[in-house]
């Protein structure tokens, strides 16, 4: 009688995985052995942790600092989520493709070393001018794409995982519209995921992402599973002492020495500064007003024999909107600056702005060996005014001009009232250049190398009066100044009822003391070593 077979296995029936199965699933439940063995990586603590979380949560912040090893660790989980499941769709999204392909950059590297992954592609990573791909056997993929002009470069696309990189740099309503509808519909079942990663930026400038860290932190301390929220930084890899891991501290400390403080610990140590924490703090403007008898900076109507000075200028084409603004920075031997005078008004003629330059070179007593000037509203009017002699009083008075490239500002002598004053540069203003300038006055603040004079509300001489409310007037603008996010850098502006303009000219006058201080400097140091030389008996 033949043997019944049924449809269907009994409970005696022996059901084994064959041993490429159960390689998989393997690797399916314990993920951080896949960094180990497949990625051929020696993670550290906090990437081990990290990682767990990745392979299954749909919800992930990443708020790490420079040096946490952020763009490695997201590198290593794409590709090994795309070789252990298929049909992966992986989006790596930043606000250009030049930070997209970062991320990609280290999927290169990854494919380059490791055997196991080479033999889970179709091809070779390929990159366009502005996408990069790889594909894998199994229908899975990873690109890296920019976001473009409200996500114009990904609008239509469908992922499985979205990865964004610098999400503080990209625009929260762009991230609610166009990136959230792509991971809407589930394939095979799984769950889709996004992933946030970024160093911190001022919560007012980058909203939605600060709100994101502080909802995601309370998802996980309710315990709710699918939420996952980090923050490490470079201190936890020095902890971790892993030897594939040595930041050299050496630079840590020279960005520290760089960078403002509140730059150094979003960037460096993934802490966001307070919520109302704007460019320049009170605190920060009051302790650079030195208060003790003997340290008081005095405001200044003339300028002091034998000093130098800094003039920065922020011209003003409307009459009726900007301010035309000078501010004079006196220059110590130490390289400190002490803001001593600032001049601003509204609705003055091109030929009154020329004069009232003029006058602070030639009559006050400034010994001003610098000008900056900001190229816009007016600017290469006013060069083109003061590229003349100027008569007064029956004096003549040289030109004032742009110095060539070649030469060092202020070495230029003036031998009679027809040579030209070279001593002008005219800036050409663009987001990289006006960050550096502010960034830089603002580090030189927190050093104590940018002084204010004590606040003087009344003086018995007028000028010394006006001068001081001007430079209260500074201040007042520092402290409310604003900064938002744009793909190049900070846009920074002051809220209605204020204006910029003497900050402007201040941080203008502050690049040309620079390069004051820097000649300065190097006399100091070429004095010394002549001494040094004259004792050791090398010059006779």
């Amino acid at each position: 009688m033949p043997r019944k077979v049924y449809a269907r296995k009994s409970k005696l029936d022996d059901y084994r995985l064959n041993k490429l199965e159960q390689t998989f699933m393997f690797y399916r439940q314990n993920p951080v052995e896949i960094m180990r063995d497949i990625c051929m990586k020696n993670p550290t603590w906090f990437q081990r942790i990290t990682f767990r979380d990745l392979w299954d949560k749909p919800f992930i912040v990443l708020k790490w600092g420079r040096g946490a090893s952020k763009t490695a660790t997201i590198a290593w989980y794409l590709v090994s989520k795309a070789m252990f499941f298929s049909d992966m769709r992986i989006g790596i999204i930043a606000p250009s493709y030049r930070q997209a392909q970062f991320v990609f950059d280290e999927i290169d590297s990854l494919y380059a070393i490791s055997p196991y992954v080479r033999r889970s592609c179709k091809q070779n990573p390929s990159r366009s001018n502005d996408r990069a791909v790889l594909r894998f056997n199994n229908r899975s993929f990873i690109e890296a794409l920019p976001i473009g002009t409200q996500g114009a470069k990904i609008r239509g696309r469908r992922y499985s995982i979205v990865f964004l990189d610098e999400t503080a740099q990209i625009d929260g309503d762009t991230i609610g519209m166009v990136i959230m509808p792509m991971l809407s519909n589930m394939l095979q079942g799984r769950r889709n995921q996004i992933i946030y990663a970024s160093s911190p930026f001022f919560p007012e400038a980058a909203p939605h992402f600060y709100e994101a860290c502080l909802q995601h932190k309370a998802k996980v301390i309710s315990g709710n599973d699918d939420y996952h929220y980090s923050s490490y930084n470079f201190i936890d890899v020095l902890l971790d002492q892993n030897p594939d891991f040595v930041p050299d501290v050496s630079f840590i400390e020279r960005a520290l020495e760089m960078s403002p403080e509140d730059i150094f610990m979003m960037e460096w140590l993934g802490i966001f500064p307070g919520e109302s924490h704007g460019f320049f703090s009170t605190q920060l403007v009051e302790s650079c007003t030195p208060r003790g008898i003997r340290d008081i900076i005095s405001v200044e109507f003339r300028g002091e024999s034998g000093a130098k000075y800094a003039l920065g200028i922020d011209p003003a084409r409307s009459p009726r909107g900007d301010l035309f603004a000078m501010s004079i920075l006196k220059i110590l031997k130490d390289g400190t600056r002490h803001v001593v005078k600032v001049i601003a008004d509204k609705g003055v003629k091109f030929p009154d702005m020329a004069n009232a330059i003029r006058r602070e070179v030639f009559l006050n007593n400034f010994n001003i060996v610098a000008i900056y000037m900001d190229s816009r509203g007016g600017g290469r009017e006013l060069q083109d005014l003061l590229d003349s002699p100027w008569e007064h009083n029956g004096i003549t008075y040289p030109p004032i001009v742009v110095v060539n490239d070649d030469e060092i500002i202020g070495q230029i002598e003036v031998l009679s009232p027809q040579s030209e004053l070279r001593i002008l540069r005219m800036i050409d203003f663009n987001t990289v250049a006006i960050n550096d300038m502010y960034f830089k006055f603002k580090s030189l603040m927190e050093q104590g190398k940018i002084l204010f004079p004590i606040d003087l509300h009344r003086h018995e001489d007028m000028f010394v009066e006006n001068v001081s409310k001007e430079i209260i007037a500074l201040k007042n603008e520092m402290r409310v100044l604003q900064t938002k996010p744009t793909v190049q850098g900070l846009k920074f502006d002051c809220p209605k009822g204020f204006t910029k303009d003497r900050i402007t000219a201040s941080v203008l006058a502050n690049f040309a003391a620079n390069e004051i201080s820097t000649d300065i400097n190097n006399s100091m140091e070429s004095a010394a070593l002549t001494s040094m030389l004259e004792a050791g008996g090398w010059i006779r």
